[in-house]
Order: C-alpha cells, then sequence, then structure tokens
C-alpha cells in the first residue's frame, strides 16, 4: 500500500483504521467502534449492525424476522426465539412450550377445545 493510503505508513503492521480511533483494525478490537468486540461481531466493519440472530446475513436492526421464524418481529411476541411465535394466553409462555394455552385450567394434551 502506498503511504498516501496507508493511516500508519511508519508502522508495517497497520495499514487501516476503519472506525478512525487511532487504533489500527488488527490490533483494534471492534474495527467499526459500534461497541461490539469483533470477535461477537457478525458485521466487524458495520457500525450499524452487530447481531444477526437467524445467520441470514442481515443485521437484526433491518431484518423483519429477526429469528427466521417466518413470522414478521412486529407480529412475533417472540421475535428472538424461532421455536416461537404465538403466545394465545398472553401469559409470557409461547404456545409450543404452554401446557394450557387458553388459561381454562385443563392442559392442552386434556382439552378437547385448545
Amino acid at each position: 500500500m502506498t503511504d498516501g493510503l496507508d493511516a500508519f505508513p511508519l508502522d508495517s503492521s497497520e495499514s487501516n483504521d476503519n472506525d478512525g480511533d487511532g487504533t489500527g483494525d488488527n490490533a483494534d478490537t471492534d474495527d467499526d467502534n459500534d461497541g461490539c468486540l469483533d470477535a461477537d461481531d457478525a458485521f466487524p466493519m458495520d457500525a450499524s449492525e452487530c447481531i444477526d440472530t437467524d445467520g441470514d446475513m442481515l443485521g437484526d436492526n433491518v431484518d423483519p424476522d429477526d429469528d427466521g421464524d417466518g413470522v414478521a418481529d412486529v407480529s412475533d411476541p417472540f421475535p428472538l426465539d424461532a421455536s416461537e411465535s404465538s403466545d394465545n394466553d398472553g401469559d409470557g409462555v409461547g404456545d409450543n412450550t404452554d401446557t394450557d394455552d387458553d388459561v381454562d385450567g385443563v392442559d392442552d394434551v386434556d382439552d378437547m377445545f385448545h
């Protein structure tokens, strides 16, 4: 890299400083300065994203379905849990886990109306 493009022309171990914090990217543990360590950052060079819950390469900030369960986050009471997407009785326990998801006092396995 030519010195004119090198952020550290006198340091052969560094040439870039993505976030402009004065620490070269090779030594910087947070290259985009988003508060997410690069080791834990799904997007280490994008300060607007850190997490990709469902691994679809869309960061959770722009992903309409963070957990990838096919239910949009705005309609999903459990937007980060792909195993749950509804809570019919509103008790905070997803219907797949809830043993009485209509709160009638009868377990779903014994309830013909659940």
